[in-house]
Order: structure tokens, then C-alpha cells, then sequence
């Protein structure tokens, strides 16, 4: 886990009174409401994705997997890696669309 992500969610984790090692800083982003993710590529059982949460003031993603099967990604054998764990910050942007007439 990278320096910075792993000292602020270690002061965050020490003030909600949680455990501080590197498994519960984990369990805090994965248990963390998904504010915006994006699916990033695919492979027959699962798509990857960028996944983006809030803990306190500051935004974090982090890559993921979203299983299409019955499996979860445990049970797969898939491994989250904590080092994709980075800050983020929102930006607007404007998507155009288009619609039938």
C-alpha cells in the first residue's frame, strides 16, 4: 500500500476506533459505498474495473473486479492489490450522447 494512502487511512481507522494494520485499511476501502466505477477490461468469468470511494474528506480508487458468474472473487482465486489503492480527485467533464429523433 502506498505510503500516503496507507497514513491517511491509518489516522481515519485510529479516529473511527478500528483496527489500524494493513488487512482492516484494506476492509475500510472495500467496505466503502462505490461512489463511481468504470469497467476497465474483461475476461470470460469477470470484468476488471476502477473503483472510486469517500472516506472522510478524500476520494480514493482502487482496481477491482466485477464477477459475471456465480463465484465470488475469493472463490476465484482473484487477489485485490492493495498498491492500485491511490487518491482521486473529481473532475467534470461533458459526455455528449446521442438519442434517437
Amino acid at each position: 500500500m502506498r505510503k500516503e494512502v496507507k497514513e491517511y487511512l491509518e489516522k481515519y481507522n485510529a479516529k473511527e476506533n478500528w483496527p489500524t494494520d494493513e488487512e482492516s485499511l484494506v476492509e475500510t476501502i472495500l467496505n466503502s459505498n462505490v461512489i463511481w466505477e468504470e469497467e476497465t477490461g474483461g475476461h470470460r468469468w469477470y470484468n476488471d474495473s476502477f473503483r472510486v470511494v469517500k472516506i472522510g474528506d478524500k476520494y480514493f480508487g482502487y482496481d477491482f473486479f466485477e464477477i459475471t458468474g456465480d463465484d465470488n472473487w475469493i472463490d476465484m482465486g482473484l487477489e485485490f492489490d492493495s498498491e492500485s489503492i491511490v487518491e482521486v480527485k473529481p473532475v467534470e467533464k461533458v459526455v455528449i450522447v446521442y438519442e434517437k429523433i
